[in-house]
């Protein structure tokens, strides 16, 4: 927080938004700047990586082995059927699945990538939030909450109309 305070007051001198006689008091406070991302789910964000992988393997020409369109689509409805009808080891079963299918085109597109020139690069930012995902524990850390956006956190506010909220911490300085 301190450096972010000193960059912040740099900056406003530098501008000329602040002078140096209205920084005898800042006000400093924190907050979460809510980014727009649905609550996440894992059998979720096991489906959008694959779909992205897979429109990206298409866009740059390669040939996969296996795409998993409509058995990831159908594992995904089936999933969300039967975690609804709380059959949970059903449910499960579905989110296993479509763990595999994730898994199984993030390595086919590493083999097939790795004797290209300069396609590894685009892929890269991919790959690695699919190896996150893939190497994700239910209560570990470093879990992606969002896909297209890998750096949001969940932020526990302690609100009783919402506990958590999903974004990154903000610093605000303001003066009096």
């Amino acid at each position: 927080m301190e450096k972010l305070l000193e960059v912040t007051i740099k900056t406003g001198l530098k501008t000329g938004n602040v002078k140096k006689s209205e920084l005898k008091r800042l006000s400093v406070d924190t907050t979460v700047q809510e980014k727009a991302i649905c609550f996440p789910k894992d059998a979720r964000h096991y489906q959008r990586m694959r779909e992205k992988l897979v429109s990206k393997a298409n866009e740059y020409g390669v040939r996969l082995r296996q795409s998993y369109v409509r058995k990831g689509k159908r594992a995904l409805v089936m999933h969300g059927r039967y975690a609804h009808a709380r059959q949970y080891k059903r449910a499960k079963k579905q989110l296993k699945r479509l763990k595999t299918y994730l898994g199984r085109v993030t390595r086919d597109i590493e083999r097939k990538i790795a004797f290209r020139e300069g396609v590894g690069k685009d892929f890269e930012k991919l790959l690695s939030l699919s190896h996150r995902l893939l190497a994700q524990q239910c209560h570990g850390k470093n879990k992606p909450y969002s896909i297209h956006a890998p750096e949001v956190i969940c932020i526990s506010k302690g609100k009783s109309h919402k506990r958590y909220e999903f974004g990154c911490k903000v610093g605000v300085v303001a003066q009096p």
